[in-house]
C-alpha cells in the first residue's frame, strides 16, 4: 500500500517537469557552475540564507550550489532560477535607469 501511495505521489501533476522547467534547470546549472548565480546574488547584497528561505532549502544548499559541490535539482531549483531570474531583471532595470 505504501509503495501504491509513493507511485501515486510521483505521478501526480505536481512532479511534472514542463520544457520550460527543464530549460530553467539548465540554465540555473551553468550560471551556478561559471559564477553568474553568485555574482547576481552579491550584487543584490542577499545571503545564502535570504535565497535559501526563499526557495525553501538551508542557506548551505545555496552555498553548496554556487561552489559546484552540488547540483540544483527540484522544485527549490526551480525557485532559486526563477529568483536569479528576476534579480537579472532588476539589476539589468536598474543600469539602463542609471544610465538615463
Amino acid at each position: 500500500m505504501l509503495f501504491l501511495l509513493a507511485l501515486v505521489m510521483l505521478l501526480t501533476p505536481a512532479n511534472v517537469l514542463t520544457a520550460s522547467d527543464v530549460l530553467a534547470l539548465a540554465e540555473i546549472r551553468r550560471k551556478c557552475a561559471d559564477g553568474r548565480a553568485r555574482s547576481v546574488r552579491l550584487t543584490c547584497d542577499i545571503t545564502h540564507r535570504e535565497i535559501g528561505a526563499r526557495c525553501g532549502v538551508a542557506g548551505s544548499t545555496v552555498a553548496r550550489w554556487e561552489i559546484g559541490e552540488r547540483v540544483p535539482r527540484g522544485r527549490p531549483a526551480l525557485r532559486y532560477a526563477r529568483l536569479i531570474e528576476a534579480l537579472e531583471r532588476q539589476i539589468a532595470t536598474e543600469k539602463g535607469q542609471a544610465a538615463s
